[in-house]
C-alpha cells in the first residue's frame, strides 16, 4: 500500500509542475518524500546510494549556498533561497538512489503526468481567449494572460516544458506504426498542439532552447540519412519560424535594431525593450563580478541587492523601479556564491550530460542542454519551478536508462 502511495504522489508531482503554484508544488514534493520514507522498510536504499552523481552534484551547489548564508546580509532571503534548492537534492535522492521502488515503468509514466499536465494546461487556456483569433499578436498576448489565470508561469518556463516534452514523444515514440492508429491519433495531437503552442507562444528563450535540443538530439540519435533529414526538419522548422511575421519581427528585426543602435533605450516595444535592459544587465553586472568577491560571491541572497546597486550607479532608473533580477543563471551564479558556486553549478549540468553521452540516454544530455540554454536567458533556479523541474525530469529520465547489471546507481 505505502508503494502505491508513494507512486500516486510522484505522478500527481509530476502532473501538477506545470499547473500548480511553486508554493503548493513545494508542499506535493514534501508529500511524496513523506509516502517515500514509508517505503523504506520494504524498499531500502542501497549501501552506495550517497554515491549517486546527480545527489553529489545537487549536494555540492547546496553546500555551497549553505555556507554563503554566513556572510549574507540578508540571512531570512538566503534561507527562502535555500529551501528553493531543495527539490535539486529531495527529488534526485527519492528517485534516482532506489530503482526496486522507481521502476523504469513508474518512471515514464511520470514522464507522460509531466506531458499530459502541460498539455492540459495549454488546452484549459483556449477557454480563457476571447480576442481575435486571426490577429496573431492579440493570440500570444492572450495565451499569456490565460495561461497566468490558471498558474502564473512565465513563457520561457512555459516554452521550456513544451520543448523537453516534443523531443520525449519523438524519442519515445518515432517511427510508428500506421497500424496502431490509436496511438499514432493521440502522438500527432499531442504534438500538434504542444509545437503550436510554442510558436505561439514566441518566447525567444523558448524556441532557442529547442533548436538547441532538438539539434543536439539529431546529432547523438541518428546517423546517415536521417541525420541529414533532421537538419532538413529543423530548418524547415526555423523557416517557419522566422516566415511569421510577428515572429520575425521578434527574432530578426529587434535584435537588429538594438544591436544596429537604432532603437532608444526607452522604447516601449516589446520586441526590442527585453533585449535592451539584457545588455544593460549585463553591463551593470561586469564591475561586481570583477571585484575581490569574484571567488566566492557576495552572499546566497546578495546578489540581486548587488545588481540593483550597480544599475542606480549607471543611471539605470528603469531598472532599478522593476527590479530586475540578472536574467541569466550563470551571473547571477556568480554574484551569489562566486565561481566556487559557479563551477558547482556547472558540475551539476554536467554529470547528466556525461552519462547521457555515456550510456546512450539521448533525452539527458537534451534536458541538460534546455536547460543551460535557459540559463543564458533567465535565472532558473531563482524559480522554484524552474528548479523543481530540473529535479523532477533529470532523475525521472535516468531513472528510464537501461543500466548494466554492475552500475545500478
Amino acid at each position: 500500500m505505502s508503494r502505491r502511495i508513494f507512486h500516486a504522489c510522484l505522478y500527481a508531482t509530476s502532473f501538477a509542475l506545470p499547473l500548480l503554484p511553486p508554493d503548493w508544488h513545494g508542499k506535493l514534493i514534501a508529500l511524496t518524500g513523506i509516502a517515500w520514507i514509508f517505503c523504506l522498510r520494504q524498499y531500502p536504499m542501497p549501501a552506495n546510494w550517497y554515491r549517486q552523481p546527480l545527489l553529489l552534484g545537487s549536494g555540492a551547489l547546496l553546500l555551497i549556498s549553505v555556507i554563503g548564508l554566513t556572510y549574507s546580509e540578508n540571512p531570512a532571503d538566503g534561507l527562502a533561497w535555500i529551501e528553493t534548492l531543495l527539490p535539486l537534492v529531495i527529488l534526485p535522492l527519492i528517485i534516482a538512489t532506489n530503482r526496486e521502488l522507481v521502476t523504469r515503468k513508474v518512471a515514464f509514466n511520470s514522464i507522460v503526468a509531466f506531458i499530459a499536465g502541460v498539455i492540459c494546461l495549454n488546452l484549459a487556456s483556449l477557454a480563457l481567449i476571447s480576442n481575435d483569433l486571426w490577429d496573431a499578436r492579440n493570440l500570444q498576448s492572450e495565451l499569456i494572460l490565460a495561461n497566468n489565470r490558471i498558474v502564473k508561469i512565465h513563457p520561457a518556463y512555459l516554452s521550456l516544458y513544451i520543448s523537453f516534452a516534443v523531443l520525449f514523444i519523438i524519442h519515445q515514440f518515432f517511427p510508428l506504426q500506421s497500424s496502431n492508429r490509436g496511438r499514432l491519433g493521440w502522438v500527432l495531437f499531442s504534438l500538434a498542439i504542444l509545437l503550436g503552442f510554442l510558436i505561439w507562444l514566441n518566447s525567444r528563450a523558448g524556441v532557442i532552447c529547442f533548436l538547441a535540443g532538438a539539434l543536439l538530439y539529431n546529432l547523438i540519435r541518428y546517423q546517415g540519412r536521417m541525420r541529414i533529414a533532421g537538419f532538413i526538419l529543423l530548418a524547415l522548422i526555423t523557416g517557419v519560424v522566422l516566415a511569421v511575421p510577428f515572429s520575425r519581427e521578434r527574432f530578426v528585426n529587434a535584435p537588429l535594431a538594438v544591436f544596429s543602435n537604432d532603437s532608444h533605450p526607452e522604447s516601449g516595444n516589446p520586441d526590442i525593450y527585453p533585449i535592451i535592459a539584457r545588455k544593460q544587465i549585463l553591463e551593470c553586472a561586469v564591475t561586481p563580478i570583477q571585484s575581490v568577491n569574484a571567488l566566492y560571491g557576495y552572499g546566497t541572497a546578495d546578489g540581486k541587492a548587488v545588481l540593483m546597486k550597480s544599475y542606480e550607479a549607471h543611471g539605470y532608473a528603469d531598472l532599478v523601479s522593476a527590479a530586475y533580477d540578472a536574467h541569466n543563471e550563470y551571473v547571477s551564479t556568480i554574484l551569489r556564491s562566486g565561481l566556487m558556486g559557479l563551477l558547482a553549478y556547472l558540475t551539476l549540468l554536467f554529470i547528466p550530460y556525461r552519462f547521457g553521452l555515456r550510456h546512450q540516454a539521448p533525452m539527458v544530455a537534451v534536458l541538460v542542454v534546455l536547460f543551460a540554454t535557459a540559463s543564458l536567458f533567465e535565472c532558473v533556479l531563482s524559480a522554484q519551478k524552474g528548479a523543481s523541474f530540473f529535479a523532477l525530469l533529470c532523475p525521472l529520465l535516468w531513472s528510464l536508462t537501461k543500466l548494466p547489471p554492475d552500475n545500478t546507481i
